[in-house]
């Protein structure tokens, strides 16, 4: 019974991170104005700490909050404030969270999202 539990947490795990890649890669291309930017960084941290703690569900949860400070589908109004693309802290704290995803999913590197990471090493370089 811990085998299929192994698989399915794994599966769970890939489908998380696959997700939260997709969603990673639309948010950069996001159009928005600076306080919601300020809350889009807060969530990438709170799926950053998710990934490291290997919590599926905080992962699950941290996504959806993305998805839902997506630019609203409505046009800008006379007055309101103009928006702009991520700042550059945010692309670069999203860019290097879907590296470490894209890492934890090649079976060579050997970093699972398990807290246990091989910092401080270049990335591309594998031990043994």
């Amino acid at each position: 019974m811990g085998t299929d539990s192994t698989r399915l947490d794994a599966a769970d795990w890939q489908e998380a991170s696959v997700e939260a890649r997709a969603v990673l890669l639309i948010v950069i291309e996001w159009q928005l104005v600076a306080p919601r930017w300020r809350l889009v960084q807060d969530t990438v941290g709170v799926l950053e700490a998710a990934r490291a703690a290997a919590d599926v569900e905080a992962m699950w949860n941290a996504i959806a909050q993305l998805e839902q400070l997506g630019p609203l589908r409505v046009s800008t109004r006379l007055g309101d404030k103009p928006k702009e693309p991520a700042p550059e802290e945010v692309r670069e704290r999203i860019n290097e969270l879907i590296d470490s995803l894209v890492r934890e999913d090649d079976p060579a590197s050997g970093d699972r999202g398990d807290g246990e990471q091989d910092s401080g090493q270049a990335h591309g370089t594998s031990a043994d």
